[in-house]
């Protein structure tokens, strides 16, 4: 201890700090315990201070008198006495970063030495240090045993450990495990050859988490080294990142299916992906640092080279050209680039996508040829296209509407569709609308009126569709068809056929008139005889009365003669009623019994009892029963022109069943000649007949079969040449 003593008082004058504390006899051997026993006189004259000032006070009375401000000095001496064994530290005293060395001797355990570098002879060196302490890396000072004296701030920060925690570590221990003999081996062989390291290595923080340091190492003197450290675990992973994502743009621009070029500024080709080589035909080493307009046709060079001058200088290109293929075949490209440029502003490259549009050119002058050709369809149309929104407002109307309507399709927009509806059907459609407009992708066809602008009525056939949720549609479409002399030829022909059917019954009742002559004849002579007999009784009331009745019995039935053949010459206004089938045979037979009587044909009724009733208009259905009877009548005359036991019409009714439904079937039934073959596929044709001109119009049958289509039945026959003929009616039952 004395030799100890002895060296340092060799400094006492000198410019170092040397302190030297002992511990109070019998205290707890606390820090706060020590007493400064000696302090060199060069500090205190720098302070001006006596040695009464320090010395004989522990630390804890300094820190309370408060000699220096801010400055602990049991902190320091506790920094001092925890790094007494590593005899080297630095530390703050008063200030400014020192470098230390303190010991404990004695064998009591009980002196504390501490030198401290002189601060008025060291200012430089402690704005180095200054510097040191605030440098935005991390250092670690070590001694030669490798163990850690000094840190600054940002090894603290780096670490996350406080300067007293680092303090006496290795800086090896903050590497990771699996990283830690790499480290190691490095650091060592470094420093045995005098080498400055520097290596990256996985380390671990107060808080475990991994970090990346970069650590550089270096002797500084034969005692200490110092170690650099860097942070760079997100710079690792930036670059980490950086070279997946340029190996990422490389696999794109390479891969990419559009066609990539870039091009120095003079127009050559630096470069070229897949895509470009496969479009042009070409391979990478043909095209890279090849001209550009060597590619281009022609007469398109030109144009490309004053697009390429005002791309340099604007930065971006948009052009469409023609391109030649290595087959010869010429393409037609659009362009699309940048230019990369430095700091200073100035050119690096060009960057462009290639795109092959001629195909896509050509799709879209079909598109306009089609639009063109579509739109001068619609313009030339008869029909009229329309859209109609979800209220039923126009959203569109083809120019032609003028034609129909006599508005202009401009005019129209934004108003309602009913107005262009008759007020008669207005409301009709207007719920027809409404039910269709809740049922998506629904249509619907209607045939209505509607009134024009100068307010003349037409009739329009509409086929409608609910396009509701077609994104290019939005609305109903409409298609409206002018049906308006179709509707005027059905009214004429509806007025003609009936004026033929008329013309029919008018023959039939020509056909009859003997016949029903002879019928009103006989009641007329019987009327005429009582009326005689009357006149010639004179007072006998018993004969009188028996005569009026004879008299009132005949008129009768002159009178229901007269009323069946005014219902069959269908003078009175019918519509569909109930009836039952007996009635309509027997009325339509007692028009033509006399006939039939007169010409030796026997007629045999078979009428099934309990048939349901039919709905019909009686006078139409005693035309169709009057014509078959006709019919049969005149093949009967033929094959018989004299009386027979085979000359017999059958007439017979009963039901049946058909598609499931009931019917009531009236069949009339001939043994005459029968219908040939070869006009059996004829017989119901307008003006088809085998009679001569002067005894049939051919229009009979016709006649009758669209009145049995018109009830919603059928007429249909089948036949055996010379042998017979039979006729079916089938109307639907009237029963539910």
């Amino acid at each position: 201890m004395d030799e100890r003593v002895t060296h340092h008082k060799n400094f006492i004058a000198g410019n170092e700090v040397i302190l030297v504390c002992r511990m109070v006899k019998g205290a707890s051997k606390n820090l706060e315990d020590y007493q400064i026993i000696f302090i060199n006189h060069s500090f205190l004259a720098d302070h001006n201070l006596k040695s009464e000032d320090i010395t004989n006070k522990s630390a804890k009375q300094l820190d309370e008198e408060n000699i220096f401000d801010s400055f602990s000095w049991l902190s320091f001496l506790m920094e001092a006495k925890k790094c007494a064994e590593e005899q080297e530290f630095a530390a703050d005293f008063l200030g400014e970063m020192q470098l230390c060395e303190s010991e404990i001797f004695n064998e009591a355990q009980d002196m504390l030495f501490v030198r401290i570098s002189s601060i008025k002879e060291n200012k430089n060196a402690n704005k180095t240090f200054k510097y040191i302490n605030e440098a935005p890396y991390g250092i670690f000072i070590s001694n030669n045993l490798g163990k850690i004296v000094f840190t600054n701030k940002q090894a603290q920060k780096i670490t996350g450990y406080t300067n007293k925690e680092i303090i006496g570590k290795l800086l090896l221990e903050f590497v990771a495990k699996d990283d830690f003999n790499r480290a190691k081996k490095d650091l060592f062989r470094k420093r045995r050859l005098n080498e400055r390291s520097e290596e990256q290595y996985k380390c671990v923080d107060k808080k475990n988490n991994i970090r990346y340091w970069q650590i550089s190492s270096v002797k500084i003197d034969e005692r200490h080294f110092v170690g650099f450290v860097n942070d760079v675990t997100e710079l690792r992973a930036s670059q980490e990142a950086l070279k997946k994502s340029e190996e990422k743009f490389k696999l794109l621009f390479e891969d990419a299916p559009l066609s990539y070029h870039s091009l120095d500024e003079n127009g050559n080709i630096i470069t070229v992906n897949k895509a470009w080589c496969e479009m042009l035909g070409y391979s990478k080493e043909e095209a890279v640092g090849a001209p550009f307009n060597r590619f281009i046709v022609g007469d398109h060079v030109y144009y490309f080279m004053r697009k390429f001058m005002e791309f340099k200088e604007r930065g971006v290109s948009h052009a469409n050209f023609e391109m030649v293929k290595k087959s010869g075949e010429r393409i037609k490209v659009h362009l699309d680039g940048r230019v990369s440029r430095d700091t200073e502003g100035d050119f690096i490259q060009t960057h462009c996508i290639l795109n092959d549009v001629t195909a896509q050119l050509i799709a879209e002058r079909k598109l306009i040829d089609s639009e063109k050709k579509y739109s001068a369809m619609i313009q030339n149309m008869s029909d009229v296209i329309m859209i109609l929104g979800k209220n039923a407002e126009i959203i569109y109307a083809s120019p032609n509407i003028k034609n129909m309507f006599g508005w202009d399709n401009i005019d129209l927009l934004g108003q309602p569709g009913v107005m262009l509806v008759h007020s008669d059907e207005a409301d009709y459609i207007s719920e027809k609308f409404g039910e269709l407009v809740k049922r998506p992708d629904s249509g619907m066809k209607l045939e209505f009126k509607v009134k024009c602008k100068s307010g003349a009525p037409k009739n329009i056939s509409l086929v409608a569709k609910n396009l509701m949720d077609d994104k290019d549609i939005e609305g109903v479409l409409l298609t409206l068809h002018d049906i308006t002399e179709r509707v005027k030829l059905e009214e004429e022909k509806l007025e003609m056929n009936q004026y033929v059917r008329n013309q029919q019954k008018l023959k039939s009742i020509g056909t009859l008139a003997s016949g029903i002559a002879h019928e009103i004849n006989n009641p007329i002579n019987g009327i005429m005889n009582y009326s005689q007999v009357i006149i010639d009784a004179k007072n006998d009331e018993d004969i009188v009365e028996n005569c009026a009745n004879e008299i009132l019995r005949e008129t009768e039935r002159v009178s229901g003669i007269v009323k069946n053949l005014l219902g069959f010459s269908g003078q009175q206004k019918q519509s569909l009623k109930k009836a039952e089938v007996n009635d309509v045979v027997e009325k339509t037979l007692s028009l033509i019994n006399a006939t039939l009587r007169h010409d030796g044909i026997n007629l045999i009724i078979d009428i099934a009892s309990n048939l349901p009733e039919i709905k019909c208009r009686t006078s139409q259905i005693q035309q169709v029963i009057m014509n078959l009877v006709t019919n049969a009548r005149d093949s009967l005359n033929e094959k018989f022109p004299e009386a027979d036991e085979d000359k017999i019409i059958r007439i017979s009714a009963y039901q049946t069943i058909l598609n499931g439904q009931e019917y009531v079937r009236i069949e009339v039934e001939d043994k005459g000649a029968g219908i040939p073959d070869d006009v059996q596929s004829r017989i119901f044709d307008p003006f088809f007949t085998t009679k001569s001109r002067h005894d049939g119009t051919g229009l009979g049958l016709s006649i009758s079969y669209s009145i049995i289509k018109e009830h919603g039945g059928s007429l249909t026959f089948e036949t055996k040449r010379n042998y017979y003929t039979r006729f079916f009616i089938d109307l639907p039952s009237d029963e539910k």
